[in-house]
């Protein structure tokens, strides 16, 4: 039991015309995962996305994964934090809400769209690679932009 959910940054700078993403930051996505405070990640994903652009840091994603972890730490209001949260550079595909992506290159948040099969994040962060083919981004739903 539990109310797992999961923000996933997904790495790359917007410079205007031209999208520039490292091998890095393309290949290797940061998961937070949350295991009590699932239903909470939206107003997290948007606290942070706005501390981030406010302060000139959604191009910065050690800061910026810092900013998304600060902000998850405050959803823990009732436990100690030791079993609450995970950060790490594969999914748990354990979700009890459907995942969010935040996306630095195109300063998009978006909500995976649920199937019968589950989120399936590994598929969808393959269509998030540059380039684009925006037919491979139909199951994610656009919350946002920052």
């Amino acid at each position: 039991m539990g109310n797992r959910g999961t923000i996933v940054l997904v790495g790359g700078t917007n410079s205007g015309s031209k999208i520039e993403i490292s091998a890095v930051e393309r290949d290797t996505p940061l998961y937070f995962s949350t295991h009590w405070t699932g239903d909470s990640l939206e107003g997290v994903a948007r606290a942070a996305c706005k501390i981030a652009a406010d302060n000139g840091r959604v191009e910065d994603p050690g800061v910026f994964a810092r900013i998304i972890f600060c902000e998850l730490l405050k959803t823990d209001k009732d436990n100690d934090g030791v079993l609450s949260f995970r950060i790490s550079a594969e999914d748990s595909d354990d979700h009890d809400v459907p995942p969010l992506v935040i996306d630095c290159a195109y300063h998009t948040a978006y909500e995976v769209k649920e199937t019968s099969e589950g989120p399936r994040l590994g598929g969808i962060l393959q269509a998030l690679k540059l380039p684009r083919r925006p037919a491979d981004t139909k199951r994610l739903k656009k919350l946002f932009t920052f």
